[in-house]
């Protein structure tokens, strides 16, 4: 079966940005309108990209913000990931799927089933995304009166991920005969409960589904902790990453491979995907005109105060257009956090600074035309930073537009992209091998 191993992966973050909507051409989460995700879904896969991802939480995250930073928030409401996902499912063919789902606030059989269900209703395209929450608002929504501490989050979410995966195995692959003749729909011998007891967690099984098309439908993690790495290196298909420097991903690769090799696995079997901004114009001039666009409406004092949110620097009475400042602190937490403060080259000024940081959130970010978008891609992929990319884009619908039409041509005629989808299932696609049943080894 022909695999899709030797190309760049590309996923494509279809959330709206929280003040993307002010943007002309852009949609909004908040406006819950179906016809938006029809058009983004139709395009990722006009353009051969692998996976529609959705990111969630559970909770409205307005701490910390003023009424009218609240006010703004485009989107502050959405729609719940699986059930979108299972609509975009039956006006797309061949695009992954992605959703998430907390392992803090959501039962692992509860996940089971609506992955597993996504993946039957898509034909083996589906996707989970695994989050513990990091927000107090969430806690606040499901009784607690403070967040769970994140060691407790990662345990839970450990044990959440593997009882999933074996209520995944409830019924062996051969189980469902569905013999009329012997009135024997399926092989009670093959059908095995769970019978888990864990630290969280008492489940009896199995699960009322068989084994998804897939066998264990993808998963994915963004953790930037140390106990998120390692869950991703145990249990995760793909990998949503930060670094904003080519010898930051090669290194966070390297980690990675280790982290992989500690749990018996082999490189190919995690792919990962840094964030990409990319903001694209006909001129390197148009598309910086649009970057700074974006960031209209944020203000001068609310940019300051975004600085100082990330990195704790204080930059209060500096010309705000005017290169950043050579200070110690500043360049100390660019590179514990692998920021390139000089993506084009020059050093960002603290205008830019913030109106980048409100944008990509530090995500590699490409400001030019789509050659340009290319160019950086390709040296990412070909030397070693990155097995692919999370599109970040900017204005949505339009944005994904611009990318497709403008940016999957030239990754096309390079090579670095398929021109039609592979043959299979998201996981083949993907290069992945095949989960057995962990029944059929028995």
């Amino acid at each position: 079966m022909m695999r899709n191993s030797a190309k760049m992966k590309l996923a494509v973050l279809c959330n709206t940005g929280p003040h993307g909507w002010l943007e002309g051409r852009a949609g909004s989460e908040g406006e819950l309108d179906i016809r938006l995700y029809k058009h983004l879904a139709r395009t990722a896969e006009k353009g051969i990209l692998d996976i529609l991802f959705l990111a969630d939480g559970v909770g409205v995250k307005t701490l910390g913000l003023n009424p009218r930073e609240q006010e703004m928030m485009g989107n502050a409401v959405h729609f719940e990931p699986t059930t979108l996902l299972g609509a975009l499912s039956q006006v797309t063919e061949h695009v992954g799927l992605v959703g998430t789902i907390s392992t803090t606030y959501a039962h692992p059989y509860h996940i089971a089933r609506q992955i597993g269900s996504l993946d039957f209703l898509s034909e083996g395209r589906a996707g989970w995304n695994v989050v513990t929450s990091g927000s107090l608002e969430e806690a606040l929504n499901f009784g607690y009166n403070e967040q769970v501490p994140s060691e407790v989050r990662y345990r839970r979410a450990n044990e959440a991920v593997d009882t999933v995966f074996a209520l995944w195995d409830s019924f062996e692959d051969q189980a469902f005969t569905r013999d009329r003749a012997s009135r024997r729909y399926f092989h009670h011998s093959k059908m095995h409960s769970l019978d888990h007891s864990g630290e969280f967690f008492a489940i009896k099984g199995p699960l009322n589904m068989p084994r998804p098309p897939q066998g264990r439908p993808i998963i994915s993690q963004a953790g930037t902790s140390r106990a998120g790495h390692e869950m991703a290196a145990r249990t995760a298909d793909v990998m949503y990453a930060k670094f904003g420097t080519l010898e930051g991903g090669r290194s966070f690769r390297k980690s990675m491979t280790d982290a992989l090799a500690r749990h018996g696995r082999r490189p190919g079997d995690l792919a990962v995907l840094p964030g990409f901004f990319p903001v694209i114009g006909g001129t390197e001039a148009e598309a910086q005109r649009k970057f700074m666009e974006i960031g209209q409406y944020l203000d001068d004092v609310a940019g300051l105060n975004l600085i100082k949110g990330f990195w704790n620097v204080d930059l209060s009475g500096y010309p705000l257009d005017e290169p950043l400042p050579d200070l110690p602190s500043i360049d100390a937490f660019a590179h514990g956090e692998d920021i390139n403060l000089s993506p084009q080259g020059r050093r960002l000024t603290i205008r830019e600074t913030f109106h980048w940081l409100a944008s990509a959130y530090g995500h590699i970010s490409v400001i030019g035309t789509p050659e340009m978008v290319a160019d950086s891609m390709e040296t990412w992929f070909r030397e070693g930073g990155a097995d692919g990319f999370n599109l970040f884009l900017h204005a949505m619908p339009g944005s994904l537009d611009d990318f497709v039409e403008q940016v999957v041509p030239i990754l096309q005629k390079r090579g670095l992209m398929n021109t039609e989808y592979a043959e299979g299932n998201l996981r083949q696609r993907l290069g992945l091998a095949d989960v057995e049943n962990r029944y059929a080894r028995s």
